[in-house]
């Protein structure tokens, strides 16, 4: 599970989130994407893609990674 917040209440209140606020978040927080995918022809699998995606600024990343490093 990650330890990264996510967007505010207030935002997701009867405010629509605009693409401005939506790339702020990603930026500044960053955002983690996990799936999967398998191609198949007649019900053989040729292709299982497994997907760990991360979203985020490169400062922020750098800022995450160097706090880890003094926790740990």
């Amino acid at each position: 599970m990650s330890d990264l917040p996510g967007v505010p209440d207030e935002a997701l209140g009867d405010a629509e989130l605009t693409l401005v606020d939506l790339v702020d978040h990603v930026l500044n927080k960053g955002v983690v994407l996990v799936g999967d995918a398998t191609i198949a022809v007649a019900d053989i699998e040729l292709i299982y893609l497994g997907l760990n995606i991360v979203l985020t600024s490169v400062e922020t990343a750098k800022e995450t990674m160097l706090r880890r490093g003094e926790q740990g």
